[in-house]
């Protein structure tokens, strides 16, 4: 008689503990799927931003991938745009200013009490995506993962 295994992950911190303990012949189809989605989130969050006058906003949205043992990887989208925060979170927080040295500042922003748009929504779609592959990749072994959520 075959013995059956099963491995039900309950959430996304299952998901992830289940994820840090493949096997290093899927590590490299896991970094792809991770990679994938980090730089897909930073393309869609560059191409919905504004073009400003310096193009900080745009240039500054990085992806920082990193090792994590022998098995896993870690992938980051950040964005390292002094006023990038601003962007996502200000609602009229800046007006008309001037700086010390007398130098007129327009608005930078003005949300009127809008959610953030571009960055969070971005990248929970991505993250929710990337889930889904990699839990489709644990099935593909003969494991049993559902993502609920």
């Amino acid at each position: 008689m075959p013995i059956q295994a099963a491995l039900t992950i309950q959430g996304i911190a299952e998901l992830k503990d289940a994820l840090g303990r493949l096997p290093a012949e899927l590590k490299g189809q896991a970094t792809g799927i991770v990679i994938e989605a980090a730089y897909g989130a930073q393309a869609e969050i560059v191409a919905a931003y504004p073009q400003g006058p310096t193009g900080k906003l745009k240039k500054g949205v990085k992806v920082r991938v990193q090792e994590i043992g022998p098995y896993s990887v870690a992938a980051q989208v950040r964005s390292s745009a002094p006023h990038g925060w601003w962007f996502e979170h200000a609602d009229e927080l800046t007006r008309p200013r001037e700086t010390k040295q007398k130098a007129k500042r327009g608005i930078m922003f003005s949300r009127k009490g809008r959610p953030p748009e571009v960055f969070i929504p971005a990248m929970i779609r991505y993250r929710r995506a990337m889930y889904l592959k990699l839990a489709e990749l644990i099935r593909s072994t003969g494991l049993i993962a559902t993502l609920d959520a």
